[in-house]
């Protein structure tokens, strides 16, 4: 079966200066993928990549291939491109009010849809049927709403909408449930997997919190400083972490029940042009020892699990 998305070795930056470096992760269908990190870690940037767009000004492809269905979306033709984008792959932004045009009506910018790309069906029905999935009783009044006249939860439900409306393989959710308070993002999040497995989509999920990954995802990578440094199934990622920052992600997440102290991961992000050589975490990192400031490898501690640390440079590479 060929992968729906598959990113290989993909380096992006701002003319000479890499904002990524050599990402590599492969998404089946039906497949929940989720990269986690900090923010200013390039996941977005990363997610964006996945469709062709990449920063403004001076943003360009440094190194490696996306490859979509098999595809190279970056030998695609700019007809291609529109083929696919908001089609083929469709995508949920973190905040619907940005990704939504205020000037219009809700049926205006679902229709829009319609007249860039083919459908074979009804498109009146169409949009009836998918704002009722995503928990709508009166799509009429939705569609005739302008974005300022609806609710974060129902902004984004809209988003959700116009993502779902052609049928995608593949749906990326960047932060989707950021601007949303906890109960309305569990109901937003349970609608995305509901519907991502009724549709028999893929999803890469965006998201700097390790919760929504625990629940809802099959595969993590865990993004720092533009590097994937940590990529396996979400169970075995759960038990024991690998990377000294994977496991600073999860000694910092709260548990109720067992009152532990939080112990947030000192330092920050380096910013875009300031790695540091070797391994990017190290200065932030209480395990680094000599090799650390040389570039890290892939290492293989178990199959189909990888890390880029030399704690494990005894794994099977």
């Amino acid at each position: 079966m060929t992968a729906v998305l598959s990113v290989e070795n993909l380096s992006i930056g701002i003319g000479a200066t890499g904002i990524t470096d050599n990402v590599s992760f492969t998404l089946e269908p039906g497949q929940i993928y989720g990269i986690v990190g900090e923010s200013g870690c390039g996941k977005t940037i990363t997610a964006l990549s996945c469709l062709g767009m990449l920063p403004e000004p001076g943003g360009r492809l440094l190194n490696g291939r996306i490859l979509f269905k098999g595809e190279d979306i970056y030998s695609a033709s700019p007809e291609r491109l529109r083929q696919i984008r908001g089609a083929e792959i469709s995508m949920i932004f973190q905040e619907p009010t940005s990704a939504l045009n205020p000037l219009l009506t809700i049926r205006k910018q679902l229709v829009e849809l319609f007249e860039f790309h083919e459908f074979s069906g009804d498109p009146e029905a169409r949009m009836d049927q998918v704002l009722r999935r995503v928990g709508f009783s009166d799509p009429e009044r939705i569609l005739a709403s302008y974005p300022h006249q609806l609710s974060g939860g129902m902004l984004q439900r809209v988003v959700i909408s116009l993502a779902l409306l052609l049928h995608p393989s593949l749906i990326i959710a960047d932060e989707p449930t950021t601007a949303l308070d906890v109960t309305v993002q569990a109901q937003i999040m349970e609608l995305l997997v509901e519907l991502q497995k009724e549709e028999g989509c893929a999803v890469l999920l965006i998201t700097h919190n390790i919760g929504l990954i625990a629940q809802y995802a099959d595969r993590v990578g865990v993004m720092y400083a533009g590097h994937l440094i940590e990529e396996r199934d979400v169970s075995s990622f759960l038990r024991n972490p690998y990377h000294p920052y994977s496991q600073g992600l999860m000694a910092a997440l709260p548990d109720v029940d067992e009152r532990k102290e939080l112990r947030p991961i000192a330092g920050q992000v380096p910013s875009v042009g300031h790695f540091p050589e070797g391994c990017r975490f190290r200065p932030r990192c209480s395990k680094a020892f000599d090799p650390c400031d040389r570039t890290v490898p892939t290492f293989q501690p178990e199959p189909d699990q990888k890390v880029c640390c030399y704690l494990y440079q005894e794994a099977v590479v």
